[in-house]
């Protein structure tokens, strides 16, 4: 399950490396990177903090509650119909965050701490960003690291699946704000 924290630290790291910062004033570099990370906070404290301890207060199994917690990720970027974004694209969006909800789920059950996730998902972000160019832009890139970076998005889609088939029990309660010990 160290897996879910894994993959996406490793693409961050060659992300950053591999950003050519140099297309980019030091402002929209900073400014894109600080609110990567408030959105990051934001979304991780509703789906893995306050979303997970209700479904496990109620008593949920915790396939249950990766399921749930997930799909609520998944759907608060169901939002992006608004902006104009074409259907299909919107589905793929939803899919792709829905298998990297599980990951920071699992980053949270590995970890017992939301810090964790937040960090992650608030880094994960603005890297992408930074490294395609801007949003929903699809660059072809000769850099080697962004190159490297890329399959992360599939593997956090197989990991995500393999987390589905994997997860088992409930977790001990205790004071903690995510129940973990």
């Amino acid at each position: 399950m160290w897996l879910g924290p894994v993959i996406p630290v490793l693409a961050i790291v060659l992300r950053l490396f591999g950003i050519d910062y140099r297309m980019y004033p030091p402002s929209v570099v900073v400014l894109t990177m600080a609110t990567g990370l408030l959105v990051g906070f934001t979304e991780e404290i509703l789906t893995r903090g306050i979303a997970v301890k209700i479904l496990r207060d109620a008593g949920l199994g915790e396939w249950s509650v990766a399921v749930v917690s997930s799909g609520i990720f998944a759907l608060l970027h169901a939002a992006n119909l608004f902006s104009g974004m074409s259907i299909v694209t919107v589905l793929g969006t939803i899919g792709y965050t829905f298998a990297f909800g599980m990951l920071m789920y699992l980053t949270l059950w590995v970890t017992g701490h939301l810090i964790w996730p937040m960090l992650i998902h608030g880094l994960t972000d603005p890297t992408i960003m930074l490294a395609t160019g801007g949003i929903d832009q699809y660059g072809i890139t000769e850099n080697t690291l962004l190159e490297l970076a890329g399959p992360a998005n599939l593997l956090t889609m197989i990991v995500a699946v393999v987390a589905l088939i994997c997860i088992r029990g409930r977790v001990a309660k205790d004071n903690s704000a995510t129940g973990l010990k």
